[in-house]
């Protein structure tokens, strides 16, 4: 793709109790044929994880760093912690939980072949319905309307 910057992609990983993940998500991003560095951030877990992550991933992979809450404070703390240390010329945020593929990084970045585009959002309603809980299914459905309506961003998953 030509880009100037030699890490392309900052994958930002917030995980909370995931020690049952862990390996095959870093496995997982790891397999995607791009320059990239992955950023982890625990969230205080409590199962485990930290423990996996202090001692078998902390310093035993040269483009994984990783960052630690010291209480819980959700998804978007951990991202904003994490924001000062990507590198990479695009960001992409990888769920722990393995809800999201990373298979699919090279289409989203793709995407920025055309200049007009600013943000690649994915979905999870194209396709096959999620399993998700019902009342998220419509708070989310809900969300994703008003960003239709209100930015006229043809959103499907919010």
């Amino acid at each position: 793709m030509g880009f100037a910057n030699p890490v392309v992609l900052s994958v930002v990983v917030p995980i909370y109790n995931e020690k049952d993940n862990l390996f095959e998500i870093i496995n997982r991003v790891q397999a995607v044929d791009i320059s990239k560095q992955i950023v982890i951030i625990d969230d205080c877990s409590t199962d485990g994880t930290r423990d996996l992550l202090k001692k078998q991933v902390e310093g035993h992979f040269p483009n994984v760093k990783v960052l630690y809450q010291d209480v819980n404070r959700g998804k978007g703390s951990c991202i904003r912690l994490a924001l000062p240390f990507l590198t990479g010329e695009f960001a992409i945020i990888q769920d722990g939980d393995l809800e999201y593929d990373p298979a699919d990084y090279l289409s989203i970045i793709a995407a920025f072949q055309d200049p007009t585009v600013s943000a690649v959002y994915g979905s999870r309603f194209m396709g096959e319905w999620p399993s998700m809980r019902l009342p998220n299914k419509i708070v989310n459905k809900l969300l994703a309307l008003l960003v239709r309506l209100l930015y006229g961003i043809p959103m499907t998953d919010e």
